[in-house]
């Protein structure tokens, strides 16, 4: 009789916890049904910026039918390419890399690899290139006439 007392305990114990898997399991359910119903996964999401909604939400998502809506279905389409966007010497590690295409505003952590459409790839390389120029510029054994005035 005593070791039925002490039973009771861990049988309700596991109950308890085959009742809380029943339920995760059905929410997990509920989400992938979400995800089925919203098609394919928008991986872009998490980085899009829309006045007055928060970074991420689904209210970030563009306004239907405008030119940043077009973007953005034309990005998730794109093949997805792996990036590291690095980050300079001296700039916070809040600073995000922000891309804007027609309106669709995405901004990316730096120092950390991401996957981006093949599109903003591009452009974020045309930066680095762009910026990397801009500062060779201003170096001095980028210019013959310096070298000549310090030599």
């Amino acid at each position: 009789m005593g070791r039925k007392a002490k039973d009771a305990p861990v049988e309700e114990e596991k109950l308890k916890s085959s009742e809380e898997e029943l339920k995760e399991e059905e929410t997990t359910d509920e989400v992938e049904e979400e995800l089925k119903e919203e098609g394919p996964v928008d991986y872009l999401r998490q980085y899009q910026v829309r006045k007055g909604a928060v970074m991420g939400s689904k209210k970030s998502d563009p306004q239907p039918g405008s030119k940043a809506e077009i973007i953005k279905a034309k990005l998730l389409a794109q093949p997805k390419v792996r990036i590291l966007i690095p980050r300079e010497k001296k700039e916070s590690k809040t600073f995000l890399a922000t891309v804007n295409l027609n309106g669709y505003r995405l901004d990316f952590p730096k120092q950390a690899y991401v996957d981006v459409p093949s599109q903003v790839a591009d452009v974020l390389m045309q930066s680095q290139e762009q910026t990397d120029m801009a500062l060779e510029r201003d170096l001095i054994s980028a210019s013959e006439d310096k070298m000549k005035v310090l030599s």
